[in-house]
């Protein structure tokens, strides 16, 4: 019963510096939004991105998409059909890029630019559970630019969390770091991922408990955990299937273990 609370009573939350903007992703479950020409909204979805590891998907629609003075306003809604729940989520602006046709007398064929959209901050959600679905919240961004001789304007968003899944305790052990993720001078409680991020062990302070933290390749925060109901984190592993594994002190002779799927 012991686990068992202490895995409900996980506490997810994006923490960031005061002031400081979060890192960007590296990876996450994509979906677009597309515009005409005109500014009028082609593509709304809904989207439906499966999550790695899990049986289902994440449903992301919009209510509506609403270009003011090229802003786009769109109310968006994350739905958590993956059957595990979903911790520290962020949907992030990845890109705008536009499909451009110049007028026949010139001659000149089609191509696509991106154009120069400044990333918004993102939204954040601390724990999206099983079957449940956010409120609606504005994806915004821009500004967005057309001209005459636009055909298309996509605009790139992207899911990015962690996955909670089962841990065997058995099979999922701590195993030493590699010379590729290893955190130089941290021997313990930190490795790097294959995408160069810095999965580190937080200590607890000010009445706030320990946790973990996920960083850029630059140091900037991309995520971070906290663990509630007592549980310590002692170390953690990459396991070769991907799954951010956590180990912790609860109290009892063997510890416990924790696995988290990155997506």
């Amino acid at each position: 019963m012991k686990a068992r609370f202490l895995f409900f009573a996980l506490l997810a939350a994006l923490t960031l510096a005061a002031g400081a903007a979060p890192a960007p992703v590296t990876k996450g479950l994509t979906f677009a939004l597309s515009f005409d020409g005109s500014g009028r909204a082609v593509n709304l979805g809904p989207y439906r991105l499966k999550v790695p590891g899990t049986r289902g998907f994440v449903k992301v629609s919009f209510d509506s998409a609403a270009l003011t003075g090229g802003m786009l306003d769109a109310p968006i809604r994350v739905k958590n059909d993956s059957g595990a729940d979903l911790l520290a989520v962020r949907v992030d602006l990845a890109s705008v890029t536009e499909s451009v046709r110049p007028a026949e007398t010139t001659g000149a064929p089609a191509f696509t630019r991106p154009q120069n959209v400044a990333p918004p901050p993102p939204l954040a959600w601390d724990r999206i559970a099983s079957g449940a679905e956010t409120p609606a919240d504005l994806f915004r961004g821009g500004p967005l630019t057309f001209s005459s001789e636009t055909e298309v304007v996509v605009v790139l968003g992207v899911v990015s969390g962690l996955a909670a899944e089962a841990a065997d305790p058995k099979r999922d052990v701590l195993t030493p770091a590699t010379k590729t993720s290893a955190c130089p001078g941290q021997p313990r409680g930190c490795r790097i991922d294959a995408d160069r991020n810095v999965w580190r062990l937080e200590p607890a302070a000010e009445g706030r408990p320990g946790g973990l933290s996920e960083r850029g390749p630059d140091g900037g925060v991309v995520r971070s955990l906290r663990f509630e109901g007592g549980a310590k984190p002692v170390d953690l592993a990459l396991a070769p299937d991907g799954r951010l594994l956590v180990f912790l002190d609860d109290g009892s002779r063997d510890g416990a273990v924790r696995a988290f799927r990155p997506f």
